[in-house]
């Protein structure tokens, strides 16, 4: 893949006050190159896995006796239009602009956590996906009469798929003026429909259409109970 317009640039985590230091300490053990900047005007670290793929870890205000990840933080985005990948974001999809620099667009979400988005406000070349590249950007509705109604939203500003069965949730996608492609995921039925949630994570569940190579598919796994 080439990192470009219509991708995510780089996928941040959050970890707890104080901790980047251990964080430093465990990449150098790990072999792992990294550098020190700040994103979301926080400090951060900066670097890429075995596939090229750009992440980060940045410092947040929570306090833990460990340097454990606490989760999503927020994403950075390349647009072909930076200007009405803002005006989607925040008109039809509901992010607040915080505050606009000279290099980027602050946004958050609607949502508990406040995620976070970045837009590169210069336009870029679009990029081609594939290895080391972010495919989509999901989104969650409640249920499928939510991710109807939003569709149909959609539908007369942008072309939106039909929506497609994924067995564990239904979605649709779309990409928005600045080609990035997101996906609107409904939140059930959840990975229950096929074993009760306590035996989750058992059992390896495949697709119907790749059970006649689970053999194969099995032999390639690694062994996570050895």
């Amino acid at each position: 893949g080439r990192v470009g317009a219509g991708q995510v640039r780089r996928i941040v985590f959050s970890v707890p006050k104080g901790s980047l230091q251990e964080w430093m300490i465990y990449l150098n053990d790990s072999a792992i190159d990294f550098k020190e900047d700040y994103s979301f005007q926080a400090p951060a670290l900066f670097l890429t896995d075995s596939d090229g793929l750009s992440l980060a870890l940045v410092e947040t205000d929570v306090i833990k006796e460990d340097k454990d990840i606490l989760g999503f933080f927020g994403i950075e985005l390349l647009s072909e239009k930076p200007d009405e990948t803002l005006n989607l974001l925040r008109h039809d999809l509901g992010l607040t602009l915080l505050y606009v620099d000279k290099n980027y667009y602050h946004l958050e979400m609607a949502g508990a956590e406040k995620h976070r988005i970045l837009i590169h406000r210069e336009m870029t070349a679009r990029g081609r996906l594939g290895i080391g590249t972010v495919h989509h950007i999901a989104w969650s509705v409640p249920n499928k009469e939510s991710l109807e109604n939003t569709k149909e939203y959609f539908d007369n500003k942008v072309k939106v798929t039909d929506i497609k069965d994924r067995k564990y949730f239904q979605s649709a996608y779309f990409r928005d003026p600045g080609h990035i492609i997101y996906e609107m995921a409904t939140e059930g039925p959840g990975f229950t429909v096929d074993e009760p949630f306590e035996q989750l994570g058992n059992q390896l569940m495949l697709p119907e259409h790749y059970e006649s190579k689970r053999d194969e598919i099995e032999a390639r796994l690694p062994k996570l109970n050895e």
